[in-house]
This record gives structure tokens, C-alpha cells and sequence, in this order.
């Protein structure tokens, strides 16, 4: 049996900012059955896991205002119309770090949130080596740190690195070195 996706019946935006927007629709599923459904829509992102040439892994402390507190994080940051996620994940790492990408390269994307999100997140490795100061947008408030990677996944099973990505990352690093060592 062949499946059918819903047909939109209807379709307005409530909301449009800066990175995103959100589009509400009404479906039909056939038979009768009706739904609304609430997107946002967003161009999507990039995630980095920085190695130091020492093998340590680069985290981002950080305030995220949605959860009202700071998060470890591995660096990540959203694509400009028409960027390529390779340059989008060298340009983030320097400008949030202030380290460089020796070498990158993809490790996979996800769709992290596809139940309410269109976004999809591209995920690298990076050879992360010390460039110069972060160059912070004004609603970032980031501290650097540097861990082992079995230092890093403990802040995932202590809660403090609570976001998905660095969690999925952090997991593929230790199940599979040869992703580590991909950061060249």
C-alpha cells in the first residue's frame, strides 16, 4: 500500500522573526479526518565536536534563555541563506571559540525536533586549533572549556550538557573512534 501524505487545506503564518518562522496548516487525511498542525520553520544548523590537537573536546558554556540557565554544549550555530554547512561549521567554531577548523568533515544530519521543526542540523568533526578571541553576537554569553571526551559524555549523565546534539555527538565519539580520529 502506497502512502499518501496530508493534503494542506489551509495555511497562514502568525509568526515570522529574525531566524524562523512558524506556519500553521490545515490537513486532511482523507476519510473526513481533519487535523491542524503548527511548524516552525527553520533554514537549518550546524553542529561541531572541536578535537584539540591534544584530544580534548571543545564545549561551549552557555546561557540558553528557553531553559533560563547554561548549558555545556558542543559549538553549533544556524546557516545563512544559501551557506554551505561545511563553511557554516568553520565560520561558527571561530567565531563562538575562537579556534579554526584544521580539518572538518560531515559526520551525518538529523532532523532534531521533526515533530513541530523543518530544521535539519548537519554534524561534524573538527580539528580544532587556537586562532584568536570569540567574536560573540550580542545574545551570546559563551565560556569555553576543554574535556576529555569521557569527561564530556559524564557531563551528559550528570545533566549539565542536556541538549541533544552535544548528547548524540559526544555518544557516536565514544561508541566509534574513528570519528575522532576523522578530526585528522
Amino acid at each position: 500500500m502506497k502512502e499518501r501524505a496530508p493534503k494542506v487545506i489551509t495555511s497562514e503564518v502568525p509568526f515570522k522573526g529574525k531566524k524562523l518562522e512558524v506556519v500553521r496548516e490545515g490537513i486532511s487525511w482523507g476519510s473526513g479526518r481533519k487535523s491542524v498542525v503548527e511548524t516552525i520553520i527553520h533554514p537549518g544548523a550546524v553542529a561541531i565536536l572541536g578535537i584539540t590537537k591534544d584530544g580534548k573536546v571543545l564545549m561551549e558554556r552557555q546561557y540558553r534563555h528557553s531553559v533560563r540557565g547554561y548549558l555545556y554544549e558542543i559549538p553549533a550555530g544556524t546557516l545563512e541563506p544559501g551557506e554551505d554547512p561545511a563553511s557554516c561549521a568553520s565560520r561558527e567554531l571561530l567565531e563562538e571559540t575562537g579556534y579554526r577548523a584544521t580539518s572538518i568533515k560531515k559526520v551525518g544530519a538529523i532532523y532534531p525536533a521533526p515533530g513541530y521543526s523543518s530544521e535539519v542540523l548537519h554534524l561534524f568533526v573538527a580539528r580544532a586549533e587556537k586562532q584568536g578571541k570569540q567574536r560573540l553576537e550580542d545574545d551570546e554569553a559563551i565560556s569555553i572549556t576543554l574535556h576529555t571526551p569521557t569527561e564530556a559524555l559524564k557531563l551528559v549523565e550528570e545533566g549539565k550538557a542536556f541538549d541533544g546534539k552535544s548528547a548524540l555527538m559526544l555518544h557516536m565519539a565514544l561508541a566509534s573512534p574513528e570519528i575522532l580520529s576523522q578530526a585528522g
